[in-house]
């Protein structure tokens, strides 16, 4: 009888624990997913690529924001 009444208060205590510690791990998770959002969202450079034209077999390049759709610079030969 000693027997089943551990057993039966183990399970019970177990099943009790068994939600806090789901809890537990999905506000980690959270946390965790909170600092990937702001950390992709707090960046604000300016995207700037290189374009390049060809003009009678010469080679020029220029540089252009791409986030405010902007030249910048002069067209130089490569």
């Amino acid at each position: 009888m000693k027997k089943t009444a551990k057993k039966l208060t183990l399970l019970c205590l177990m099943a009790a624990a068994l939600p806090l510690a789901a809890t537990t791990f999905n506000a980690t998770t959270t946390v965790a997913q909170a600092d990937e959002i702001s950390d992709g969202i707090s960046t604000r450079h300016d995207i700037i690529v290189w374009r390049y034209k060809t003009i009678k077999g010469v080679v020029y390049y220029r540089q252009y924001n791409a986030s405010k759709q902007k030249w910048i610079g002069h067209w130089e030969p490569a």
